[in-house]
C-alpha cells in the first residue's frame, strides 16, 4: 500500500509540474487569437468606416438628383 501511495504521489507531482507549461502555451496560443481578433476587428472598423461613406456619397448623390417639385403657376403659363 505504501509503495502505491508513493507512485501516485510521484505521478500527482509531475502532473503538478507539467500543468504550468501546458498552461503557459495556451497563454501563448491566447495571446495570439486576441491580437488576431483586435487586427480583424481594426479591418473591420476601416471597412464600416468606408462604407458609411459610400452611403453618405449616395445619399448626396440622391438629393441633388432628385427634380424640383412642378411651379403651378410655370404650369400654367406653359398651358396657354
Amino acid at each position: 500500500m505504501d509503495k502505491r501511495f508513493k507512485r501516485n504521489l510521484l505521478a500527482a507531482v509531475i502532473a503538478g509540474m507539467l500543468l504550468p507549461a501546458a498552461a503557459m502555451a495556451s497563454e501563448a496560443d491566447l495571446l495570439k487569437r486576441i491580437e488576431a481578433l483586435a487586427q480583424q476587428n481594426e479591418m473591420l472598423a476601416k471597412e464600416l468606416q468606408a462604407l458609411k461613406s459610400q452611403v453618405q456619397a449616395n445619399e448626396a448623390k440622391a438629393a441633388t438628383a432628385t427634380a424640383p417639385a412642378a411651379d403651378p403657376a410655370a404650369l400654367e403659363d406653359l398651358k396657354g
